[in-house]
Parts: structure tokens; C-alpha cells; sequence
């Protein structure tokens, strides 16, 4: 059994509660703000436009459903969690044969391979259009690529995650900043907001 930790009333009284601000708050997003950076990828930022611009309102539908699987997914493993105190993958291996290891393990690395590289040649996609087609710099998109992936490599392997803190902010503030700006300028008429409850598969939909 594990040995219970008592903390005195006067040792909590010490602790000085930390600051709310918004600066101060801003300061300690770190670890966090970079797993949610890395959660959007190719589907959000690629995907969804190209759905959008092909197919207009049509997919709507699609958003709440995926939220709907989502809420269960996210509510039973917290459940979990909370009642038997241990992880996710310790519920995944109560299955029978452990096949949502397996399922896990297989998509992880799929995930890891296919999803690094959609996100690398769509970076790199951007800076060639930047300097390449708008600037004629005479540089080929896979040279863009390869510069991306070993730029990354060096933040990882010697570990400068104060600056990959520093860009994350200033990349998840303009994300939100982008977002907001563009809803603000063209709204979705609210006529169009029925395709969140039509089911609609229009031709070549499937695809995306």
C-alpha cells in the first residue's frame, strides 16, 4: 500500500498562490501548448479547407459527428482513470487479445511516419511558394523538406525547447488571431448552418 503523504495546514499557508494575469499566465504555456500545436495537422489545416473550398457547407455534418465519437472517447478514458488510477493503454490491455495495443501501436506508427512527412512537405510547400514562386529563388521543394527535417531533428536532439515554447506561442497565437480574423470577414451565412444536421456525400467527397 502506498504511503500516505500528510501536508500541514502551515506549510499550505506558505505557498504563495501564483499570479493570473495574463502575462503571467502567457509566460508558463509551454509543454501543453505544444501538444495541442502538434494535434493540428494536415486534417485541420489542409483537409478541412480543400473540403471546404470543393464542396462548400455539404460536409458540415461531419464536424459534430466526429466530436460525438470524440466526447466518449475522451470521457471514458478519464473515467477510467479517475476510478482505478491507472492509464488509458492498462484499459486498452483488458481487451481480449490486447487488440487496442495492437490497433494502437500499428496507427502510431503510420501516424508517426505518413503524418511527420504530410506535415513536413506542407511546410515545405509554404516557404516554396514563398521564396521560390513568389520571390524566384531557384530552389526545389524537396530541398525545403529535407532543411525542415533536420532543423527539427537538431531542436530535438539537443534539446532547445525553450525556442520551439517561443515559436509555438507566436504560431498558436496568429493560428487563433488567422481564424477569428477570417470568420469575422466571411461569415457563414445562417442558412448554410442546416448542413450541420443534413447527411450529404456529394460526388468525390469520399476522398477527403
Amino acid at each position: 500500500m502506498a504511503e500516505k503523504i500528510v501536508v500541514h495546514d502551515e506549510v499550505l499557508d506558505k505557498l504563495e498562490p501564483p499570479s493570473m494575469a495574463p502575462s503571467a499566465l502567457f509566460k508558463h504555456f509551454g509543454p501543453g501548448l505544444i501538444l495541442m500545436m502538434t494535434g493540428i495537422g494536415t486534417s485541420h489545416l489542409v483537409t478541412a479547407p480543400t473540403a471546404g473550398g470543393r464542396f462548400a457547407y455539404a460536409l458540415l455534418w461531419t464536424i459534430p459527428v466526429c466530436y460525438i465519437f470524440k466526447y466518449y472517447g475522451f470521457e471514458m478514458a478519464f473515467r477510467f482513470t479517475n476510478a482505478t488510477g491507472r492509464s488509458i493503454m492498462d484499459a486498452y490491455g483488458t481487451a481480449p487479445g490486447k487488440w487496442p495495443l495492437w490497433y494502437t501501436m500499428v496507427i502510431t506508427l503510420i501516424q508517426c511516419a505518413v503524418g511527420s512527412a504530410g506535415r513536413t512537405i506542407a511546410a515545405a510547400a509554404v516557404l516554396y511558394y514563398l521564396f521560390s514562386v513568389h520571390m524566384g529563388l531557384p530552389i526545389p521543394l524537396a530541398a525545403y523538406g529535407v532543411g525542415i527535417a533536420v532543423f527539427s531533428a537538431w531542436l530535438i536532439l539537443y534539446g532547445n525547447y525553450s525556442y520551439v515554447e517561443s515559436v509555438t506561442k507566436i504560431c498558436a497565437g496568429a493560428l487563433v488571431f488567422s481564424a477569428i480574423f477570417a470568420y469575422i470577414y466571411a461569415p457563414a451565412p445562417t442558412d448554410k448552418l442546416v448542413h450541420f444536421f443534413i447527411f450529404d456525400m456529394p460526388k468525390g467527397s469520399w476522398l477527403i
